[in-house]
């Protein structure tokens, strides 16, 4: 998985379209080839300083963790 993000500014390129909003892209060449589409598309915006990032996914914690703790479930248990 890869993602287009510029360290300095914290900003992403993402696809959106109607129904959804993607981060992240399958391959190299599909995330090269909708840079390449972006910046035609928005000559006004600058995307050199755009970086190619690999993603590896690594499991942090479960959501279910997370709205328990926050809602105050554990109490009840």
């Amino acid at each position: 998985m890869y993602c287009w993000f510029n360290p300095d500014s914290g900003d992403a390129v993402y696809r959106a379209d109607s129904a959804d909003t993607d981060l992240f892209f399958s391959s190299v060449g599909d995330a090269e080839r909708f840079l390449k589409q972006q910046a035609v598309q928005d000559a006004e915006k600058d995307y050199t300083k755009m970086c190619l990032y690999e993603v590896n996914v690594q499991r942090v914690e479960y959501a279910i963790t997370v709205l328990m703790d926050q809602s105050g479930i554990d109490d009840f248990q």
